[in-house]
């Protein structure tokens, strides 16, 4: 559709699909204004090939225009996949690309989309006024696309809800679409359609904690081998996800009631994971960490080859910047890369003063221990530690798995010498693979100890290792005998 020199285009499911590199689209459009300022914006998801699984190592598209002999162009993928609950499927989100370019003395420009890397799903393609012209109609614009990708992304949502939601977008590509439309007007519709975006977003939350949880209660087991839960555990659980099952579902709930809802049932599984019966830590052997901590040749991604520095208190000392002195490396991570390791735990003593903005990790079971802890290829738990608490994370293929992020408030990790152990270890029912057993427990004190039994489970050995970000900071580490 054409509005005030405009184009758009969109589609409900996506607006074309390009099958693999090297395919694209391209259109021309007239009638814009000369000497004028333009701004391109589409949406683009990656999508793998067909019978393939979802992959952000997948489709990269480039979408672009050509004008007066000049090319303006930008690359996008997805950054992350939205995993559905209950199932190992996995879905890209939407990623917004915005190009802003010139007409010169053409009145034409040929649009563009192509893959640059397997397959890709485009939608949402404009041409709009700079918002110097057409502020209000170009800003509810983008606060429909914005709108769009969060429905999208949320295929689990109550239907009436999520056609509640509709109803609002619809109303709004309405007022959109109105030449007629006033500036008064489209703010005006750009607000209600911002303030529902701002509910249905903490409902996507508390729709992810939900379905977390009710897998978790679907797969407890109660007279496991190697661990399992008491059956006075299920039913505080099962009653906090009846309970807040309807805050969902209720259409008038306001934003406090979602984000408290979102809370509790974090709150029930994490005092659900509290009560799980395990063998004590100390079946598994203790992983050699003198020996890992003083291979100088054995630590990836190195920043100072041969530069590892010991000191007085017989620390090795581990930075993410470069420069003089201590055992660094480049991109924030590094990995003990000489051993898979596999059902051992990690006894440290660790030195470390935590500072404003810190992300420090540990990583277990990473699969590459040449790529970055976000790297396509890279999969691995990763023990965030910081003032504020801990979170346990796990990333397949360069995607967090959201629904799995468990937050452990309070400072667990307090500044300056704390004991750590740390570990994954599979378990085994019946003979069979049952999960991914992950512990850290700080100066004796368990922070978390508790079971991944998710199809997505990092199964078998794996490197391990530490990640800092930001830059510049540096985490000392020794062996201490395990407890």
């Amino acid at each position: 559709m054409k509005r005030d020199s405009a184009y758009y285009v969109r589609n409900d499911g996506f607006g074309v699909h390009l099958a693999g590199a090297g395919t694209g689209i391209k259109q021309t459009l007239g009638d814009l204004k000369p000497d004028t300022d333009y701004i391109l914006t589409a949406r683009v998801q990656s999508a793998p090939e067909a019978g393939t699984a979802a992959s952000l190592n997948g489709g990269r598209a480039r979408i672009g225009v050509t004008v007066s002999g000049v090319t303006y162009s930008a690359e996008a993928e997805s950054a992350k996949l939205v995993v559905r609950a209950n199932t190992a499927a996995q879905m890209p989100e939407w990623v917004l690309v915005s190009i802003p370019f010139h007409t010169g003395g053409e009145t034409a420009a040929e649009v563009f989309a192509e893959t640059v890397r397997q397959a890709a799903n485009v939608d949402h393609i404009a041409v709009t006024l700079p918002l110097a012209e057409g502020d209000a109609r170009a800003l509810l614009g983008g606060a429909i696309m914005e709108a769009e990708g969060a429905l999208q992304s949320s295929p689990g949502m109550p239907q009436a809800i999520a056609d509640g939601f509709r109803q609002t977008i619809d109303a709004s590509w309405t007022v959109w679409d109105d030449s007629a439309a006033t500036p008064a007007g489209l703010e005006a519709q750009r607000e209600l359609l911002e303030d529902a975006l701002e509910v249905f977003t903490l409902r996507k939350a508390l729709l992810a904690a939900l379905e977390s949880a009710k897998q978790l209660s679907g797969e407890m087991i109660f007279d496991g081998e190697d661990y399992h839960y008491p059956p006075s555990a299920k039913p505080p659980l099962d009653a906090v996800i009846a309970a807040n099952q309807l805050v969902l579902e209720d259409s008038l709930a306001a934003p406090g009631e979602l984000s408290a809802a979102a809370e509790a049932v974090e709150a029930a599984k994490l005092a659900l994971y509290n009560t799980i019966v395990l063998p004590p830590i100390s079946i598994y052997a203790a992983a050699d960490m003198q020996q890992m901590l003083f291979s100088g040749e054995g630590w990836s991604r190195k920043g100072l080859a041969g530069d590892y520095l010991m000191d007085g208190e017989g620390f090795m000392h581990f930075r993410s910047s470069t420069g003089e002195g201590n055992n660094q490396w480049s991109k924030g991570a590094t990995f003990y890369s000489l051993s898979r390791i596999g059902n051992e735990r990690f006894a440290l003593e660790m030195d470390y003063q935590p500072a404003q903005g810190d992300w420090p990790a540990f990583v277990l079971r990473a699969q590459v221990a040449q790529e970055s802890v976000f790297g396509d290829n890279q999969s691995e738990y990763l023990v965030v530690f910081r003032a504020q608490g801990v979170e346990l994370q796990k990333w397949i293929n360069g995607a967090e798995d959201v629904s799995f992020r468990l937050v452990f408030p309070g400072g667990a990790i307090a500044p300056g010498l704390n004991s750590v152990q740390l570990g994954a270890a599979d378990v085994e029912q019946n003979g069979e693979f049952a999960g991914v057993r992950l512990f850290f427990y700080v100066n004796g004190t368990r922070v978390f100890d508790l079971v991944d039994r998710t199809a997505s489970a990092v199964q078998g050995d794996g490197y391990f290792g530490l990640a800092l970000y930001p830059p510049a900071q540096t985490l000392k580490l020794r062996a201490v005998a395990p407890e």
